[in-house]
């Protein structure tokens, strides 16, 4: 009977100690402060000013189409190049594809897909910009406009053993607006949600760096014939 007792006894103690040894909080105040004052060589971890980066955003719209089917369709782009600290600027490669399909009930299909060729791209002046067109590119880097996020609390800021270093921030509406949507200016009927997720990797001296940064929107706004469209935003920069 002792000896169970004593089983039981430590099991209780070895949970409290996972507990409290294995569940870290996140200092976010110092994330949330490099990206509240654009500290991009931090955020970015640049080397003599440079860094490598991947940046995937789409926008999926979904309206209402014939026997009850919903239409899908995805504009993508796609850049990876280098971004220079000194002058906050950034070159590379990007490609552009567009998707459509037909949803209905479980099932999808797709009834479109085409994809341009890779095309170099310039960003400065926070713009992307086409070199071969010179035309600008509907693309927001991000990275560097996201001021206000320091007041406000992520809903997630622990992480454990089983799990990577993460935040989640989820805005209300007037949080979106003034954090995003002062840059992205969504022109929407009803706001549905916005969410800011940052991935982290704990580093040597115990510092925590960032490795990709995804800012993703849900909207609503009615057509001329009064539907509801539906509007699914994500822009994700990943950091080598």
């Amino acid at each position: 009977m002792k000896k169970v007792f004593f089983i039981l006894l430590l099991s209780a103690v070895i949970s409290l100690l996972s507990g409290c040894l294995f569940i870290k909080e996140i200092d976010y105040h110092a994330i949330a402060k490099d990206l509240n004052e654009k500290n991009m060589t931090s955020i970015m971890r640049a080397k003599n000013g440079h860094s490598e980066y991947h940046q995937d955003a789409y926008v999926i719209t979904s309206s209402p189409a014939e026997k009850n089917q919903i239409k899908k369709e995805t504009d993508e782009i796609y850049f990876e190049g280098i971004y220079n600290t000194a002058i906050n600027s950034a070159a590379g490669k990007a490609v552009k594809s567009f998707e459509v399909s037909i949803e209905k009930g479980n099932e999808e299909k797709q009834i479109k897909e085409e994809s341009s060729k890779e095309f170099k791209v310039r960003y400065a002046n926070n713009q992307y910009v086409n070199q071969e067109t010179n035309k600008t590119l509907n693309l927001q880097f991000m990275l560097d406009k996201l001021q206000g996020i320091e007041k406000v609390k992520p809903k997630h800021y622990e992480y454990g053993l089983d799990e990577p270093p993460s935040l989640a921030y989820n805005l209300n509406e007037q949080e979106f607006n003034k954090i995003i949507n002062d840059d992205l200016k969504i022109d929407y009927d009803k706001f549905k949600g916005a969410m800011i997720s940052i991935r982290l990797q704990e580093d040597k001296p115990k510092r925590l760096f960032i490795t990709d940064i995804s800012v993703s929107v849900e909207w609503q706004k009615k057509n001329k014939k009064g539907q509801w469209i539906d509007y699914f935003y994500d822009n994700t920069v990943d950091l080598n």
